[in-house]
């Protein structure tokens, strides 16, 4: 059995979150069973989602770059081998100005190696002039 943060606790949390804290713990021992309970407030989900993004890529056997290729910005450049792949990692494209803002790097990187764009989007578009759309939970369990 877990314990029950008192609810000022949770509200002074969250008030601490801020642009510079994306993840933020409470934790609580129950003494009675000696159980440990996690609570994860999530600040900043768009960061969180790339920090996920870039140590699976890490997990996965990746070196990861990232910048500016060819004078667009990517997420992360993952390369093995002779194997490329561009990432860029929003937290959603549904928003016309945000998957224009997220395409426009990736469409202006004139090389043949894939071009990917992670989000929490469960969209039955997985694809746009060769840029693969994928949803954040199929990329982890690819």
């Amino acid at each position: 059995m877990f314990c029950n943060e008192s609810k000022n606790t949770l509200q002074k949390c969250n008030a601490k979150c801020n642009e510079n804290l994306y993840v933020a713990f409470l934790v609580t021992r129950c003494t009675e069973d000696s159980l440990l309970k996690i609570r994860l407030y999530i600040c900043n989900t768009g960061n969180i989602i790339e920090t996920i993004v870039y140590f699976e890529l890490i997990r996965r056997g990746y070196p990861v770059f990232f910048g500016k290729w060819y004078d667009a910005e990517v997420d992360f450049l993952a390369v093995k081998q002779v194997e490329k792949k561009y990432f860029r990692v929003t937290y959603s494209l549904l928003d016309e100005r945000v998957k224009e803002r997220e395409l426009g790097p990736l469409k202006a990187i004139k090389d043949s190696y894939e071009k990917n764009i992670i989000s929490m989007d469960k969209s039955f578009v997985t694809d746009y002039q060769g840029i693969k759309f994928i949803n954040i939970i199929d990329f982890l369990l690819s």
